[in-house]
């Protein structure tokens, strides 16, 4: 099965514009391709409302935030993450 992912490029205080661009275009995925899942990628938890269609939904601060409550119990846990996301090299 397919899916689509959306990503929001601006990670200076998103603008207002670039959320609702963001939404717009997950809305028409929607009616587009109902039974195609989303996953789309916002920077901030207030803007989930723009894109509340969305199957799922992951917010950059709240990933963030949660990756370094699991460094707690898992040491270490936060630096594996980031050292396989920025040593990764695409094609």
């Amino acid at each position: 099965m397919s899916s689509i992912e959306l990503i929001s490029f601006s990670p200076s205080i998103q603008r207002f514009a670039d959320v609702v661009t963001l939404g717009n275009r997950s809305w028409a995925v929607k009616d587009f391709a109902p039974n195609v899942p989303q996953y789309v990628q916002i920077f901030r938890p207030e803007n989930k409302l723009h894109v509340k269609f969305a199957e799922h939904v992951v917010c950059e601060d709240e990933f963030k935030y949660a990756l370094l409550a699991n460094n707690c119990t898992c040491p270490g846990a936060s630096t594996l993450v980031t050292l396989l996301l920025h040593t990764s090299r695409g094609q």
